[in-house]
């Protein structure tokens, strides 16, 4: 067993394994929305008929079960930091949404190792981002299209714009044209709009990064920015 330091409940590479575990919650932030859009099974299938070929399986808009471990991670997330800002007296300074909480608790992970009951939270923080990538779609060079109903429905997933751009590979002519630079210059335009029709699809982060600057896009206002503000030529795609 690792020696712990005084005053530590982890040792040193269960801190380390801790923050790796971590820093993969950026990848499952920029890849669930292309996940929770695809389509989920919610019935195995059934024999059909005199003929008995397998029905059709059902299906449903949203991958149910990924939207349940994203649920789950983003609650394990948010207790862990509650009771780290409870038990050590810390004020929580950071982002509201799941990465900022995930950088949050990155940032002050040696404040958790401090805590009689560091041991069973790395648990739990490891286990639920290990259960998210089980089922988290990382990118492949397939195409997959999907209707402006799904766009919506993963309109909570909030991606930089290098996860933009991912996405928008696999979202066929819904995406067409948009890359990370077409995301930047989506953003300059609306610093520099101030008519009131154009300012209707300006396009504004969510949050960013305070350490890195980094901006954070709904991807439903990107693309309503990216198609809206196209088709009126006021940049170039």
């Amino acid at each position: 067993m690792p020696h712990l330091r005084d005053g530590f409940y982890l040792a040193d590479p269960d801190i380390e394994e801790l923050r790796r575990h971590l820093t993969k919650v950026a990848t499952i932030v920029d890849n669930y929305a292309i996940t929770l859009t695809s389509q989920d099974r919610v019935r195995p299938p059934a024999l059909g008929g005199k003929t008995g070929k397998a029905k059709l399986e059902e299906m449903c808009p949203l991958n149910v079960e990924a939207r349940d471990r994203l649920d789950r991670l983003a609650n394990e997330l948010g207790t862990v930091a509650r009771d780290m800002c409870e038990t050590r007296g810390i004020t929580y300074d950071g982002d509201e949404h799941l990465l900022g909480v995930a950088r949050w608790l990155r940032i002050n992970v040696i404040a958790l190792a401090l805590m009689p009951a560091a041991e069973e939270l790395r648990d739990g923080i490891v286990r639920a981002i290990d259960r998210c990538m089980e089922v988290v779609d990382l990118p492949t060079e397939r195409s997959v299209v999907i209707d402006r109903d799904r766009i919506a429905a993963a309109n909570r997933s909030v991606l930089d714009e290098h996860g933009v751009e991912v996405m928008a590979r696999r979202l066929g002519d819904l995406g067409k044209g948009l890359t990370a630079a077409r995301v930047r210059s989506l953003r300059k335009h609306a610093q520099r709009c101030t008519v009131e029709a154009c300012a209707a699809h300006h396009l504004e982060p969510v949050s960013r990064d305070p350490d890195t600057g980094k901006l954070f896009y709904r991807l439903g206002h990107v693309l309503d920015a990216h198609h809206s503000i196209g088709q009126r030529g006021k940049i170039g795609a």
